[in-house]
């Protein structure tokens, strides 16, 4: 995001489309050399690897607890036995059940509900956008779509972001920091609220958010949440 002024692109003329498109490239290429950078320290270090997809599986010797099939794209499969396995394969990304229907249903050509996981899916360049959550990945999507120029509102159950963070270990003094970033960049912070519903609204997702016990009404093109 900080490669492209969006502004100045548009008024350029160049088009949402077009300069979506250069997004997702710049992505890509992140995505491709991050890969390549954990490859060659796994190498450098001599640690043993497998580009598969694992699956636990009961045991078929009793020399060893575990067991863990390795299956490769190619069809081939392996199966390693050890005393102890460590998942370390990441989290699943939080759906909230006030906006269950809205995961997969698309308004205006294009679904606008997304997770953390599938907000990297979506196909087009929103100009405003509510992030649900006060965690780190919250935080990280917010500034992401606020460096594009999208008018950004953080819905966040605590108080105040260092509460919200300090669940997660995070040092007071550096959630007050980032809450200050946050505000600097542009981003809309609701504390002690949550998303009540939703509703589409000509073809654009209309959630509300319920605000010390008033309720508001945002209007905006994408809510992500988890």
């Amino acid at each position: 995001a900080l490669r492209l002024d969006v502004p100045v692109l548009r008024s350029m003329g160049i088009v949402d489309a077009a300069i979506w498109a250069q997004v997702n490239e710049f992505v890509q290429q992140i995505l491709r050399k991050s890969g390549d950078n954990n490859m060659k320290a796994l190498c450098l270090n001599n640690v043993p690897h497998l580009r598969g997809m694992g699956r636990l599986r009961p045991s078929d010797d009793d020399g060893a607890r575990c067991s863990v099939e390795v299956a490769y794209r190619r069809g081939e499969s392996i199966t390693l036995r050890s005393d102890n396995v460590l998942l370390a394969s990441g989290s699943r990304a939080v759906r909230l059940a006030a906006l269950e229907q809205w995961y997969t249903t698309p308004l205006g050509g294009h679904v606008r509900c997304c997770d953390s996981d599938s907000i990297k899916q979506i196909d087009f360049l929103p100009r405003k956008v509510v992030v649900v959550g006060g965690g780190i990945i919250a935080i990280e999507f917010a500034r992401i779509f606020a460096q594009l120029a999208a008018e950004v509102t953080m819905v966040v159950r605590a108080a105040d972001l260092p509460k919200s963070l300090a669940r997660v270990g995070i040092d007071n003094q550096i959630g007050y920091l980032l809450q200050a970033d946050l505000r600097a960049a542009g981003i809309t912070l609701l504390f002690e609220s949550e998303i009540a519903s939703a509703q589409g609204d000509c073809g654009k997702a209309t959630p509300s958010a319920r605000a010390r016990g008033a309720t508001g009404r945002l209007r905006l093109e994408v809510v992500q949440t988890g």
